[in-house]
């Protein structure tokens, strides 16, 4: 049940559990009475929950709140970030490119955003508040990689986020879920 949820989220709830386990049931023709089935998939649900590892240390957590995990995305994601510091901690120079300047942007920064995207770091993080120009400078960025021959991928903290980006930017995006 864990390597289910697992594939899909990084976190999750016993409602998603319960979720998984009525899919799973639906999904195996098991023929039982009504009474039955609940029980059977209440007993898997509180199962897959006790095997789970909490993400907080608090028993007051509302149950809406996705603070359940497994040890193997735990793993996962902690591999993740070690080859992330690892990438961000070698030297990157931005491009010096015509390329940049005839850009649609006006914005200095945004060109500069764009110089360090195109530049050589093999990996580059994005921050900024909602409305503060990202996906505008992705796009942008995105056409000067191309014309290098290049990819380009962006790595989102959510789904919603990767959707986002794909939609706006005409760029690959993923959750990094």
């Amino acid at each position: 049940m864990q390597k289910r949820l697992g594939s899909r989220l990084s976190s999750w709830n016993s409602a998603d559990i319960r979720r998984e386990v009525e899919q799973m049931l639906a999904a195996s023709s098991v023929v039982v009475e009504p009474n039955v089935r609940r029980e059977l998939a209440e007993d898997l649900t509180f199962r897959t929950v006790t095997a789970c590892v909490p993400l907080l240390e608090r028993d007051d957590i509302p149950g809406h709140i996705r603070s359940l995990s497994s040890h193997a995305v735990l793993a996962t994601e902690s591999d993740i970030v070690e080859r992330l510091v690892a990438r961000s901690a070698q030297p990157a120079r931005p491009l010096d490119d015509a390329a940049i300047n005839s850009t649609k942007l006006s914005d200095a920064e945004q060109r500069a955003a764009i110089a360090t995207l195109a530049g050589t770091g093999r990996l580059i993080t994005v921050e900024g508040a909602a409305g503060a120009g990202k996906t505008t400078t992705l796009a942008a960025a995105e056409q000067v990689i191309r014309g290098q021959g290049r990819h380009f991928l962006v790595v989102t903290p959510t789904l919603k986020a990767a959707q986002v980006a794909r939609v706006e930017t005409d760029v690959a995006a993923m959750s990094a879920a």
